[in-house]
């Protein structure tokens, strides 16, 4: 993220925002966008961009420099995704502090789903998916971490980074923490309804119940998109339905 990046500009499907109380908690929800710049240099309360090195939050309980920030108040950077027709959803990324400073801050990922309502903790433990400023390493790599299944088919889930107040003087100068190297991974959903009793003698017939459609059938009697029940012969056969997405990302399903 560019420090020239302009006032009230965000990283795509990303926003920043301010929240609502001091030396804000896990607790803390949104008051509003941040609508500064991102190349202050004074100890204020601010974000700044730090072009291939992500993003980094700093609070301070002194008034700040720049328009567009609240005292104490910074903030958390929110990344919304669509899930529809994925599954297998992992999260991954790198925080670390700039400098040093007391009290003790953290960057925490979390995640909801929709646009409302609390911020849920990643599955695992905390230090998966948090870098805290007494940390005894200046930066850390997380992830990637499953988001829990029922995030997969949603048309939004939220994951928000924020930086939180965990312990120390809730005065002056708090640390710079950043984020960066986000990534979000998936795979596509894929369905294959069960196929209906077929006799051997049976003409052979379009395989048409993959889900999403594209995709590839294989196994014994299945010529292209057809099965052929006299070339599979008797018995119980596994067709598998494989489909791959634009950015090269296979999934599979099976039925008898």
């Amino acid at each position: 993220w560019l420090s020239t990046s302009p006032a009230s500009s965000y990283p795509n499907n990303m926003v920043f925002h301010i929240l609502a109380n001091t030396n804000p908690t896990l607790s803390s929800v949104a008051s509003g966008n941040v609508t500064g710049v991102y190349n202050d240099a004074s100890t204020k309360t601010r974000m700044n961009g730090l072009g291939s090195g992500g993003f980094s939050f700093r609070n301070s309980s002194t008034t700040p420099d720049i328009s567009g920030y609240t005292s104490n108040r910074s903030g958390e950077a929110v990344l919304g995704v669509n899930t529809n027709n994925r599954t297998n959803i992992k999260i991954s990324f790198k925080a670390g502090e700039i400098g040093s400073a007391s009290p003790i801050y953290a960057i925490t990922c979390q995640y909801r789903i929709g646009t409302s309502g609390a911020y849920l903790s990643l599955p695992g433990a905390s230090s998966l998916w948090e870098y805290r400023s007494d940390n005894t390493s200046s930066s850390g790599s997380f992830g990637p971490i499953n988001l829990p299944s029922s995030c997969d088919n949603k048309s939004v889930v939220q994951i928000r980074w924020i930086y939180n107040y965990v312990s120390g003087a809730t005065t002056g100068l708090k640390p710079q923490l950043f984020v960066d190297d986000i990534s979000v991974s998936s795979i596509p959903s894929v369905i294959l309804s069960p196929l209906p009793n077929t006799c051997i003698n049976d003409p052979s017939f379009l395989l048409i119940d993959g889900q999403p459609a594209g995709g590839i059938y294989s196994g014994t009697g299945v010529t292209g998109n057809n099965f052929n029940p006299s070339v599979a012969g008797t018995g119980i056969h596994i067709i598998t339905y494989t489909y791959t997405d634009g950015n090269g990302f296979s999934n599979f399903a099976i039925a008898n």
